[in-house]
């Protein structure tokens, strides 16, 4: 709904809290579309979150991999992909 109405700085805030309780994913999700409202200050966030995921492996198909490379392929799966 703060996408639809116009609000990046609600989903930055959203973004915030997700990347403190270690939800990745969602936070750069929410990231992404506060950005996409306008909101500068995002890209910190979501350099962060990348950042904070990069340090944490995950089993894939394809072995083992930063979570941050699956946040990627997830996201861009997803039409996140400009």
């Amino acid at each position: 709904m703060a996408y639809e109405n116009k609000q990046p700085e609600a989903i930055r805030v959203l973004a915030e809290f997700l990347h403190f309780k270690k939800d990745y994913y969602g936070a750069a999700q929410c990231a992404l579309l506060s950005i996409d409202g306008g909101d500068d200050y995002s890209t910190e966030i979501f350099r962060d979150v990348l950042g904070d995921a990069t340090h944490r492996m995950m089993q894939t198909s394809h072995g083992m991999v930063p979570l941050s490379h699956v946040i990627i392929e997830t996201l861009r799966a997803h039409g996140f992909d400009s």
